[in-house]
């Protein structure tokens, strides 16, 4: 999925909502959307990264973890 096709389908997503409730939605509700994409993202790097140092220590001789 494209970029510019996620947020399409996000902006309808909120349309809809507006229209059904007849209530805007608040900028509080953006921020909240925009906060947990950006904290997903990290977690998702972080352990990436964990895993990529796990493997490391892993496959690393038994000489070298033991010293």
């Amino acid at each position: 999925m494209h970029l510019k096709d996620l947020v399409r389908d996000l902006a309808d997503l909120i349309w809809q909502r507006e229209q059904q409730t007849k209530h805007g939605v608040e900028d509080a509700v953006l921020t909240y959307v925009h906060d947990a994409v950006v904290t997903e993202l990290d977690y998702r790097r972080r352990m990436h990264e964990l895993d990529h140092r796990l493997n490391e220590l892993e496959s690393a001789p038994e000489a070298v973890a033991t010293g």
